[in-house]
Parts: C-alpha cells; sequence; structure tokens
C-alpha cells in the first residue's frame, strides 16, 4: 500500500510539473521549433510571435535595431550559453539610457531559448537596442547553428 501511494504521489508531482514544461525537452513556442540561431551569432528576433515574420539576427556585444525592426519584435531565440538583454531606447555608451530592459538567459542551458514577448513589462515591439553576450566564446568561436529541437 505505501509503494502504491508513493507511486500515486509522484506522479502527481512529476506529472504536473512535467505538463508545466520544467521537464519537457523543449517548451519553446510550437512554430520555434525547428528555428536556428546561425553560427557566429547570439539571438534572432522575430517580428511576430511564435517565431514568425521578419527576423533580425543579433550579434555578439551590443547593438542597434534599424528603423525599420525597432520596436516591432514580438519573440526570440537565444543561443545556449548566451544571454540576451533587450533595451526599449538605444545608447552605446550608457546603459543606463537604454531605459527598461527585457532578459532572456540562456547562460546555462543546452539548447536554445524561445520567448514570445508579452506586454510593456517584458518589451513586446519596443526593442530598440540589445546586449548579447555570451559565457566561452566569441563571436568568431560560436559553435555551429543551434537548432530549437523540433519535439
Amino acid at each position: 500500500m505505501k509503494s502504491l501511494l508513493l507511486i500515486l504521489i509522484g506522479s502527481v508531482i512529476f506529472g504536473s510539473t512535467a505538463n508545466a514544461g520544467m521537464f519537457s525537452r523543449s517548451s519553446a513556442p510550437s512554430s520555434c521549433r525547428g528555428k536556428s540561431v546561425p553560427r557566429g551569432k547570439c539571438a534572432v528576433l522575430y517580428d511576430d510571435a511564435d517565431c514568425a515574420g521578419w527576423q533580425h539576427v543579433v550579434p555578439v556585444g551590443y547593438s542597434e535595431l534599424s528603423v525599420m525592426r525597432r520596436n516591432d519584435a514580438e519573440s526570440l531565440i537565444v543561443r545556449p550559453g548566451c544571454k540576451f538583454v533587450g533595451y526599449d531606447h538605444d545608447n552605446k555608451k550608457s546603459v543606463v539610457k537604454r531605459g527598461d530592459s527585457v532578459t532572456v538567459n540562456a547562460w546555462n542551458d543546452d539548447l536554445p531559448k524561445a520567448k514570445n514577448l508579452t506586454g510593456k513589462k517584458e518589451l513586446e515591439e519596443r526593442i530598440s537596442s540589445a546586449q548579447c553576450n555570451c559565457r566561452t566564446f566569441s563571436a568568431e568561436q560560436c559553435p555551429s547553428s543551434a537548432t530549437v529541437p523540433r519535439s
């Protein structure tokens, strides 16, 4: 009886967290699966939710979005081992003057991290510049393209 109770408790605890995406291989939005970050780059921003629409490849380091891409991104994928910080203003010299920010951290991940940006807090359609860094390599040393798993 104790064994049955332990199995039941275990399935409730682990079953619910697996459904929440904590133990799944990829909890990325479904249409982001199979998309990749090109070799030598840190992240990819997308025009629409679920990695749809135009793409803007984000290099390692600080960069500013073009006038056509500024304040229009709704989703992104970050290379494993990298951290993306998007800002609602641009300023090469002062981080403080870049304004509000959103961070998508794949620093300790083995797979790319995909995220839909939702609302003002996550800078949905408000990103003007980005700082993207990777933990163990420069842009020239990035491993081959990193792809979000399909399942």
